[in-house]
């Protein structure tokens, strides 16, 4: 019963329900974050307390067994002892700084860098024992200061005679960067937390009406096209999603009826006359790609939206043949001849159209085979629907979903990652430094040193693919852009033998955009083609404006082409190099290429793929020239 209720609500209904659920497991996720967070440091605070006390426990009995007490002809003396015992109990404990303090001022201490800052003691350390028998003496914890290029806490730990005055402090000073830091910050942890459920509110809020803007937009164009008939069709809601398909089905059933009762006019009545008329009426009311072929593959009738479909003018298709438009391996002549002689017809059949000028649409089709009075075949007829804005609709979508997938499980484990990459390459530093150079142990520190700075650029460049992209929106010369992204590859272009060659095709071209995502975005795919040419090649940047017809603005989109004579992708890779921590180096992370997809999606434009092993690969960047306001705020991010 439950699941049925579940499927009584709209899909509107579910993606709020679905957003509202995602914000408060970001909540959770952000609250525990913050108390362990809080918990950790206070544990690491407490070792940091334990280990001084027991290396001014350690060193107090020594010092007390072996030192002299204080008098006025002796402290020359005392002072020189001090210091040698002092350095043995440095090397012994590993701290930052021993110094014995006697009661005229003077003291003692270990070796440190030039610039330090001397060790005061509070008056109060040298206050006589409070509670008589106490078996440990009251110690003094400083707060945490800044000294000589980090943070440090010092602990003071009197030295006297059993029921007897201090007759020295030894002060333990231990470094301590990172609980140092927090201390200072530690303002810093609620304000992050209340900006992060902020954030998190905004982007969900942005994020509903990015995913229910397009499906109210396909329920109104449903409505629309019931004006294609004066039947009565079922209402689509704008929420009701599942009705939308059914009722385009039904639009392109009744559209091929139509067709039908075109062909049957058209063969009974006067060509020139009536039959023209109906035709170019019908035709010119419907915005679906029309085509109708002739039984000898002749094309009869190629209206404009599917002249604009495949990038065509009337004159180059009306009364051609189809091998010679579509070529005799084309998708519709070879659905023709299949039509023609067995009769077989598509209702819903999805393909690619290459156009002339290189750029890919994808197309829906239905067929239907027009016969005339005897029952004879006379033609095929083609409806096609443009499903390109749709498909990078949801290709949009995808990468949104998974962005936002990837940004909550990283803003949960974040801090805790890097908190422990800390940690292991503080301890190892500390390690290095006990350690000499002709040590063999040291070799492996190093490598535990480099391995965990590999690892924290690859959660800074993971934590950057799934920060929400915020555009710098400026004009831009895309001469310019090409040259600056290509500046630091060419030395390293030249040394592997590749030539590089850059077209720009008109006049100068100008896009609005944010220079260093594009740039590094084509620096990335730049970097790829020089690694695919290990033994030279050939480079070609390309440049140009694509007639896909005028934006809002009058500006078509923009192409940025980059080609090479690589080793070319592997055809079960070509589907996955897009996805994030996939790759085919030793070496690398996988996030080049996801990097470049997400600043190219961020401006509202795609980026396409051919490639062919052995032969080489391009890719193609296809940019608006201006992008939507919302890829300035990163929702398409």
């Amino acid at each position: 019963m439950r699941t049925r209720g579940f499927r009584r609500f709209d899909f509107t209904a579910k993606v709020r329900l679905f957003a509202l659920l995602s914000f408060l497991s970001l909540l959770v996720i952000l609250l525990s974050a913050t108390m362990l967070f809080t918990e950790a440091n206070v544990l690491l605070g407490r070792e940091l307390e334990e280990r001084l006390a027991l290396a001014a426990r350690l060193g107090g009995q020594r010092l007390e067994e072996h030192l002299p007490r204080p008098a006025g002809g002796s402290l020359p003396a005392l002072r020189a002892r001090a210091q040698g015992l002092l350095e043995a109990l440095q090397r012994q404990t590993g701290v930052a700084r021993l110094v014995l303090i006697l009661p005229d001022g003077s003291h003692v201490e270990t070796p440190v860098p030039a610039g330090r800052r001397p060790v005061l003691p509070p008056a109060e350390a040298w206050e006589p024992q409070p509670e008589a028998g106490r078996s440990l003496p009251r110690v003094l914890f400083t707060d945490y200061h800044w000294a000589g290029g980090g943070y440090f806490r010092t602990l003071f730990w009197p030295l006297r005679e059993p029921e007897g005055p201090a007759w020295a402090l030894l002060a333990v000073e231990e470094r301590a960067d990172f609980l140092g830091f927090l201390d200072r910050v530690r303002w810093i942890l609620p304000a992050v937390t209340l900006a992060g459920l902020g954030g998190a509110a905004l982007l969900g809020w942005l994020f509903l009406r990015a995913v229910l803007r397009p499906y109210a937009a396909l329920a109104a164009a449903a409505r629309d096209l019931q004006a294609l008939t004066p039947e009565p069709l079922p209402e689509a809601g704008e929420g009701d999603l599942e009705s939308v398909p059914g009722l385009f089905r039904r639009l392109v059933g009744r559209l091929q009826r139509q067709e039908a009762e075109l062909s049957r006019l058209y063969a009974g009545a006067d060509r020139r006359g009536g039959a023209a008329a109906v035709e170019d009426s019908i035709l010119g009311s419907i915005t679906s790609g029309i085509i109708s072929v002739r039984p000898d593959l002749t094309l009869r009738v190629f209206n404009r939206p599917a002249l604009h479909i495949f990038g065509l003018t009337e004159g180059e298709v009306v009364g051609r043949p189809c091998q010679e438009v579509f070529g005799p391996g084309g998708a519709i002549t070879l659905l023709a001849g299949e039509a023609l002689a067995t009769g077989k017809t598509h209702s819903r059949l999805e393909l690619v159209v290459t156009r002339p000028d290189g750029a890919a649409r994808w197309v829906g089709l239905a067929s239907s085979v027009v016969r005339d009075g005897r029952g004879e075949a006379a033609g095929v007829t083609f409806l096609l629907t443009d499903l390109t804005e749709v498909r990078r609709l949801q290709e949009q979508v995808t990468l949104q979903e998974s962005l936002a997938k990837v940004g909550q499980l990283s803003a949960g484990i974040a801090h805790e990652v890097r908190n422990a990459l800390g940690a292991i390459l503080g301890f190892a530093k500390l390690l290095k430094k006990h350690l000499t150079a002709e040590d063999p142990r040291a070799v492996h520190v190093q490598a535990i040193i480099d391995e965990t700075n590999s690892l924290e650029t690859t959660l800074r460049d993971f934590l950057t693919y799934a920060r929400p992209a915020r555009l710098q929106v400026g004009t831009l010369a895309v001469r310019d852009l090409v040259e600056e992204a290509l500046d630091p590859y060419r030395v390293p272009l030249q040394e592997s033998g590749v030539a590089v060659s850059c077209r720009h095709e008109g006049r100068e071209i100008q896009i609005q955009g944010d220079r260093t995502a594009l740039r590094q975005a084509l620096g990335n795919l730049i970097r790829n083609a020089l690694e695919a040419m290990p033994r030279g090649g050939r480079l070609v940047l390309v440049a140009r404006r694509l007639p896909e017809g005028p934006q809002e603005d009058g500006a078509a989109p923009v192409e940025i082409r980059v080609e090479d004579t690589g080793e070319g992708i592997a055809t079960e890779d070509a589907g996955r190099i897009f996805t994030p921590f996939f790759t085919t180096k030793e070496r690398g992370t996988g996030l080049g290429l996801a990097l470049a997809q997400k600043a190219v999606v961020a401006h509202g434009g795609r980026i396409e793929v051919e490639s062919r092993p052995g032969v080489g690969t391009t890719f193609r960047i296809i940019l608006p020239a201006k992008p939507t306001a919302a890829h300035i705020r990163g929702v398409a991010a």
